[in-house]
């Protein structure tokens, strides 16, 4: 059977002005080189951050330009704004990862949002036909929330639609999906795991989104949801939509008329196409808080080759954060632990003067033994082996922690 080919393609051809699916990439990386070069001659006039770095520089090839990293965000975001404050319709506040310094500070015009929500529109209707019931667990109380947003995407296809669940019991929000009946339901993967444990009703397309999704994670929900199931990639930064799966389901496919995405060594070198690095991206379109050259500290790879649905739009395949020499990556663990059938939740982080890893594990009651998740962390190289393990008493309370980062116990 054919796969038909992701509607990202005709979004992507109309950001190019074009009425027709993508026939090739040979006027998409035209536009995106013009809009590059848009891009940073408008940053190097009127931002101030940008125009110290890229002024003369406006003609460079990508690979010329410099980098744009998370601290540059803390506390400075006025020297991003191209536009006056009064054109701000949302301001999102994030940690900067490893630092104590100020947060990350992301402004939002109504016309960026606007394009989120096209993006989140035109994505949906891969697996939501017009009309369909679908949950959504993800906060939606704030305009401009990733909630919001799918909420109103979901109504301009005429879709009945529920928003909410983030940090209830999962048995009230499984009690609230069985009465609903969604086709689709959409929430960070955990979150999906634990409403899909206590539900009744089956959905037929679940849309993962905003945590690390390793396969041992993505086998468990299916065995309990079987309907197919959607992966998408995407980071506050360039305003939360980025990379959606196909029903290939083989990496996501890139908001490539909005969005230039590459893939660097640690160095900063640019990576073959199917090489693992970190993931680096420039908002070609979003030239009132233009973030160029990001580097996101995600690990990812371009997918080398075509899609077999057909589409021309490149493909990215991300694991998770950036492993460091304190705090490793944590797909790898993340991808054992989940595949341990009596394993609920966990939590990874460092304790005490040694700095030992510690993993506390929420358990099933009468599950495996710690010495055989011992067993299975062994295939892990380096300290994992040596983990200080500790059943706790579940299940936790929410809000949990993403999966992606280390905590402090």
């Amino acid at each position: 059977m054919s796969l038909r080919s992701t509607p990202l393609d005709l979004w992507c051809a109309r950001c190019l002005g074009e009425g027709a699916p993508l026939a090739g990439r040979a006027a998409l990386e035209a536009f995106q080189k013009e809009r590059l070069r848009a891009l940073v001659a408008r940053a190097a006039q009127d931002s101030p951050l940008y125009a110290s770095r890229l002024r003369g520089r406006e003609g460079a090839p990508l690979e010329e330009l410099p980098f744009t990293y998370p601290s540059d965000l803390a506390g400075r975001e006025g020297d991003f704004l191209t536009v006056s404050q009064s054109e701000v319709a949302r301001i999102v506040t994030l940690a900067t990862s490893g630092s104590t310094g100020p947060p990350k500070r992301l402004c939002f015009t109504y016309a960026d949002l606007a394009a989120t929500r096209e993006f989140f529109r035109v994505g949906l209707t891969a697996f939501t036909p017009p009309g369909s019931r679908v949950t959504v667990l993800f906060r939606g109380d704030r305009p401009g929330s990733v909630g919001a947003l799918l909420r109103e995407a979901l109504g301009e296809l005429g879709c009945a639609v529920e928003v909410g669940g983030v940090g209830e019991d999962p048995r009230k929000t499984a009690a609230r999906i069985d009465a609903f009946n969604p086709r689709v339901v959409v929430g960070m993967p955990e979150a999906l795991l634990r409403v899909a444990r206590v539900a009744r009703h089956v959905p037929e397309a679940v849309l993962a989104s905003g945590d690390m999704f390793p396969p041992a994670l993505r086998r468990r929900i299916a065995r309990l949801w079987p309907g197919e199931i959607f992966d998408h990639y995407g980071l506050t930064e360039v305003g939360w939509g980025m990379a959606l799966e196909c029903g290939a389901h083989e990496g996501g496919h890139l908001r490539e008329g909005e969005v230039l995405t590459e893939v660097v060594s640690p160095g900063g070198h640019p990576v073959p196409s199917g090489s693992w690095g970190e993931v680096v991206i420039t908002t070609l379109t979003r030239s009132t808080f233009p973030l160029i050259r990001y580097r996101t500290g995600d690990e990812g790879r371009l997918i080398p080759g075509p899609c077999p649905c057909g589409s021309p739009l490149r493909r990215l395949e991300v694991r998770g954060r950036l492993g460091t020499a304190e705090a490793p990556g944590l797909y790898d663990v993340a991808e054992i632990l989940w595949g341990v059938r009596d394993i609920r939740d966990f939590r990874v982080g460092r304790e005490g003067p040694s700095r030992r890893v510690v993993l506390e594990l929420e358990m099933e009651q009468g599950g495996v033994l710690p010495e055989e998740i011992r067993s299975a962390l062994s295939l892990l190289k380096g300290e994992w082996s040596e983990a200080e393990i500790r059943p706790v008493p579940g299940p936790r309370p929410e809000p949990r922690p993403l999966k992606r980062g280390w905590e402090t116990f």
